[in-house]
């Protein structure tokens, strides 16, 4: 019996201006709607090739059963899936109908590297981004397996398949004190024309150095004729930015307390989502992703654009399953000065149990 654990996206914060929170998301961003599996065996001429699409069946609860991915505890899926004795290569994909995929894949012939380069169906075009929780709902996640290696020889009969979301979290900290009546109104992020992400490859790809890459030839995915805007999430709109307390938000999904060494303040998450974008394309930098925040700090409206670097200054690649922080005021704000600085974390992996061939060794 081949038993594997599927894990949904996490991991210790990553260094910019490092923010002390924990590991954190919320049941929206893990659950599972829609999963498809797809395999890869040897062809005629020896290529792995693609070979069957599974069309898996999601239930909330129940016993786990041949064909049925069931949600067994918080954050925990089972799925047993019979699978052919041929099989080198499974890819899973979640949340999203991949449409790209039914065009490109012949079966026999698209190989994984084929696979690679399809990108998702959700495209941002200027709305709000919480729309990519939508139809069909929850965000876009994607995983890999390798079931034999070069030789044909078969791997072990258990491990670990890692799901990953395609795309980024934007949330933001208040510090401000009280007696600054400082007041967050809007958030929004822009990509200059000729840079942007409306849309993320289904599986990511990095160079030699670490550095997010796109399969060759597909780099035009980031490069856009004009200026793309990506709105804040619309309860936002709906309830403004209100302190940590106030009754009107759903819940603490959205809005929760942040406390440092030195400062408490609010945290308002999932103000929108972004798809990975590279810091360079080959060999050539990359205009960042900008985050235009409007606010009234002493009765007196203002906007503010800060380019999404480190804190030195210089340009990053926004990675998908990380959330980037943008971080008002604190400790390090001079005087009556508003401070923004951004701090990156990954977000939190979850496990489902994978039992292929229904309880036979596929090796057989």
């Amino acid at each position: 019996m081949m038993t594997l654990t599927l894990q949904l996206p996490s991991g210790e914060e990553v260094d910019y201006v490092r923010s002390s929170t924990t590991n954190y998301q919320d049941a929206t961003e893990w659950k599972l709607k829609t999963l498809y599996v797809y395999t890869f065996s040897p062809n005629e001429k020896g290529i792995t090739a693609y070979a069957e699409k599974y069309n898996i069946t999601i239930k909330e609860e129940g016993e786990p059963a041949p064909g049925i991915c069931t949600l067994t505890s918080e954050a925990k899926y089972t799925l047993k899936l019979p699978i052919s004795a041929s099989t080198k290569y499974m890819a899973f994909i979640a949340n999203d109908y991949c449409s790209t995929l039914e065009t490109t894949l012949i079966k026999g012939e698209s190989t994984p590297d084929d696979l690679r380069k399809a990108f998702s169906d959700k495209v941002i075009t200027g709305q709000s981004s919480d729309f990519l929780m939508e139809n069909p709902g929850g965000l876009c996640m994607t995983g890999e397996l390798t079931l034999s290696d070069e030789s044909g020889q078969p791997l072990s009969q258990g491990g670990q398949v890692s799901l990953k979301r395609i795309m980024a979290r934007l949330d933001v900290k208040n510090y401000m004190p009280e007696e600054q009546q400082f007041r967050l109104e809007r958030v929004r992020v822009i990509y200059a024309a000729g840079n942007g992400a409306p849309c993320g490859f289904l599986f990511q790809q990095k160079d030699e150095n670490g550095n997010i890459t796109a399969p060759q030839g597909s780099e035009g995915i980031w490069k856009t004729d004009m200026e793309i805007e990506v709105k804040q999430n619309s309860i936002y709109d709906r309830y403004g930015y209100l302190p940590y307390g106030t009754a009107r938000y759903p819940d603490d999904s959205w809005v929760g307390e942040t406390v440092t060494e030195e400062n408490r303040g609010t945290w308002y998450k999932k103000v929108a989502y972004l798809y990975e974008f590279p810091k360079s394309i080959n060999g050539s930098r990359t205009t960042p992703p900008t985050l235009e925040i409007t606010y009234i700090l002493n009765t007196a409206r203002g906007t503010k654009r800060v380019l999404m670097r480190d804190r030195y200054q210089n340009n990053i690649d926004i990675e998908r399953n990380h959330v980037y922080t943008l971080q008002i005021g604190g400790a390090q704000a001079d005087g009556g000065a508003v401070k923004f600085t951004f701090a990156d974390q990954p977000w939190q992996v979850h496990v489902m149990d994978v039992n292929l061939n229904m309880g036979k060794d596929v090796t057989e």
